[in-house]
């Protein structure tokens, strides 16, 4: 660098001395002068490393020495408030398994998948007897009480309603892609509406089924299993005529929701009849006609 700026110096001498001539041999003197002593300072500047112009070089890794930063972690949500759910459930006289996941189902698969997408929530089950249930169901929803899920025996849900304790369900209803009201039974899903309003949905329902004993009507002369009204009724006179204490016909318990659902009703049905008026205004039972 110092050498390629002293050539420069004594060419520009040279070429100032060949322009001008002797008369300005001094004037040129002094430029060279003035020229050389820049150039030394430059030189001397550049020696000490202090150009202030220069930016300082900086070498480069090898790509595969190059430390790559850290991805930042994504934040993580907040953890869901805890949430406990009361559940009212009706239990038998002799009580029943209160094994929370097979409330919903034999296996507990329902629960299972349930709870994985809601581990936050809860569920504290208070199970009181059928014959005690209704009562004390009403009675605390009339006080602003009962349970956060509860059954209801559907007998009871239109005076549920009545205490203004139960909640609509039409827009829970709405929003729910696995609700359609078409894949229950229709006459068990009209029994939550009152006044056009849904309050409960089916949570479950029987079957009645009949039993027979064919020894005793073989031994009454009733070969075959009747089929029709006229044959039943045939068949349980005979069997009446029997001596003993046989019955044509019994059900189990005495309960009024025993007689008029569980026997008599089915059967009114099946006749085209039914317990009450159309309007529901009346009792249709001690009409001969009916």
């Amino acid at each position: 660098m110092r050498s390629w700026k002293y050539l420069f110096i004594a060419l520009l001498a040279a070429l100032l001395l060949v322009a001008c001539g002797q008369q300005a041999t001094e004037d040129v003197v002094e430029q060279v002068e003035e020229v050389t002593d820049d150039v030394a300072e430059e030189v001397d500047d550049e020696q000490a490393g202090e150009d202030p112009a220069a930016e300082p070089e900086v070498a480069e890794e090898p790509a595969g020495e190059r430390e790559e930063e850290p991805a930042e972690e994504p934040a993580e949500e907040p953890a869901e408030e805890p949430i406990t759910l009361t559940f009212w459930r009706i239990t038998g006289d002799s009580g029943e398994s209160e094994d929370l996941k097979r409330i919903w189902d034999d296996d507990g698969e329902l629960y299972d998948l349930w709870r994985a997408e809601h581990p936050n929530i809860d569920i504290v089950i208070e199970s009181t007897p059928f014959d005690e249930y209704t009562t004390r169901q009403l009675t605390a929803l009339a006080a602003g009480g009962g349970g956060d899920v509860m059954m209801i025996d559907n007998l009871a849900v239109a005076p549920g309603a009545g205490t203004g304790g139960l909640e609509p369900l039409d827009d829970c209803i709405a929003s729910q892609e696995v609700i359609e009201p078409s894949d229950w039974i229709a006459g068990l899903y009209r029994v939550g509406t009152i006044d056009g309003v849904q309050y409960s949905l089916p949570f479950d329902t029987d079957t009645r089924i009949m039993f027979y004993n064919m020894h005793l009507l073989e031994e009454a002369g009733v070969e075959e299993v009747p089929t029709t009204w006229d044959e039943y009724i045939a068949a349980a006179e005979a069997v009446a005529a029997l001596d003993g204490d046989a019955a044509p016909m019994s059900y189990s318990g005495a309960r009024f929701w025993a007689l008029s659902y569980m026997w008599l009703g089915p059967f009114f049905n099946q006749m085209g009849a039914s317990l009450v008026s159309e309007d529901a205004s009346t009792s249709t039972v001690l009409e001969p006609d009916t």
